[in-house]
């Protein structure tokens, strides 16, 4: 993806680094609260729990975003819709 925003002159933020810097960080155990890997009972589409370690629940959402404000300002900080973190 980087390649064709640099062929296309176009901005990139590169967020899977970052991003499993985080979640490496936190191991294995506490960054399942990030990822769709959760008990029976949690959530009533899912009566039976899941353990999908790859699509986000709310809040790895939220951190993910988190670090894509963070990113944005530290990368374009001249941009008029980003907000200071």
């Amino acid at each position: 993806m980087e390649a064709v925003a640099r062929n296309m002159s176009l901005p990139f933020i590169d967020l899977t680094t970052p991003t499993r810097k985080e979640i490496e960080e936190l191991g294995s155990l506490k960054s399942r609260k990030y990822f769709m890997h959760f008990d029976a009972g949690l959530y009533p589409h899912y009566p039976d729990g899941d353990a999908d370690d790859t699509h986000l629940r709310p809040e790895g959402a939220e951190a993910v975003a988190a670090l894509l404000s963070k990113l944005l300002f530290i990368q374009y900080p001249d941009l008029p819709f980003i907000a200071h973190p």
